[in-house]
């Protein structure tokens, strides 16, 4: 009898592993999703996608959810941005994200590769870390 006890106990635990394995996986899938969504560039998902206290740091600059809107509905009047996502990594609450933004600034095109740090909790983004080189503005104005 021990023994049966024994197996089920060692079953259900088991079970339980798999049960929670598959709860951080489909959270993983889910941030990731969110992820991608945001890199879709729509004003109208601001609120769905960023937490009420968001904010983002760029390398030279840090913005809220507000910045962030205003941004995208006035870029999007004069030129339209474009994300391309590269590759991505999630990790418990983080995703990393590398892509190309394609748009337009001071006139001219621009393309830029770019990293980022995305920090999701309760299915929304809490804060974003993004990084770019700056030179690849300059040497495609020249």
């Amino acid at each position: 009898m021990k023994k049966i006890l024994t197996m089920v106990a060692a079953l259900l635990l088991f079970c339980s592993g798999l049960s929670l394995f598959a709860q951080e996986n489909a959270n993983l899938e889910n941030n990731k999703a969110i992820a991608v969504k945001f890199h879709e560039l729509n004003a109208e998902d601001v609120d769905a996608l960023l937490d009420v206290n968001f904010v983002g740091h760029s390398n030279d600059m840090a913005w809220t959810r507000e910045n962030h809107r205003q941004a995208l509905l006035t870029s999007h009047k004069t030129f339209k941005s474009e994300d391309r996502m590269l590759s991505m990594v999630a990790e418990g609450e983080m995703v990393a994200i590398r892509f190309i933004r394609t748009g337009e600034m001071e006139g001219k095109p621009v393309k830029l590769d770019m990293m980022q740090f995305m920090h999701i909790s309760d299915g929304v983004i809490v804060e974003i870390w993004e990084a770019y080189n700056p030179g690849q503005i300059e040497s495609q104005s020249e």
